[in-house]
């Protein structure tokens, strides 16, 4: 297999799963665990667990990989159904020949199946975007899991300054992901139907005879 072919796949899996994935369990650690508490496990992970650090260091990114792909499939089983929401339904592409045409689900896989093989450029470009988008559906529904289980386990002291600004933060966290994601996902489909387009009729070079 040609390295061209797999890295576009290691750079979504790295932005779209591990990163915030890792994110999520570090957030975690920090607010649902008691001082003494992440004291204790991390002395026992790097003192007397025994395992070398390199392994640890495997093991995080296999756990946070598996925490960014189960979040982003719970959010998008939620809220998304990827490439084929009822916004994409709305985008009408007008080709040069000027023929108005909405493209379903199975097209638009197709599409971008082709603009992958055809245009690694825009091909990469769409990845890194699907990445993204990924990226946001995890820390969103991560944001929701989080809120909740400080809310539950601080309930005693809400009324203090620190549980209010952290669950604020965590509100914002949720809000800004969604609008972020949204955002994305509509550059996404700009960028899948022009590049599409751009294959079926390229520009003509006016510079030759």
């Amino acid at each position: 297999m040609e390295i061209g072919n797999w890295v576009p796949q290691v750079f979504y899996d790295l932005i779209g799963r591990i990163i915030p994935g890792a994110s999520l369990l570090l957030l975690g650690f920090i607010f649902l665990q008691d001082t003494n508490q992440a004291k204790d496990i991390l002395a026992y992970l790097f003192q007397k667990s025994g395992v070398p650090a390199p392994t640890l260091f495997i093991i995080g990114l296999l756990i946070s990989y598996l925490v960014g792909t189960l979040l982003g499939a719970v959010g998008l089983a939620i809220s998304f159904r990827e490439w084929s929401t009822g916004k994409l339904n709305e985008i009408h592409a007008t080709p040069p020949k000027g023929a108005d045409q909405k493209y379903d689900k199975g097209h638009i896989s197709y599409m971008y199946d082709a603009i992958q093989i055809h245009s690694p450029t825009a091909g990469s470009r769409l990845a890194k975007l699907r990445a993204e988008t990924h990226m946001c559906r995890v820390l969103m529904i991560g944001f929701v899991i989080l809120l909740v289980l400080f809310a539950y386990k601080n309930r005693v002291t809400w009324n203090t300054a620190y549980y209010q600004i952290v669950l604020v933060s965590f509100v914002l966290g949720i809000f800004s992901t969604y609008f972020f994601h949204v955002h994305l996902e509509l550059r996404a489909r700009s960028l899948l139907v022009n590049s599409w387009h751009l294959l079926k009729n390229p520009p003509v070079d006016r510079g030759k005879p």
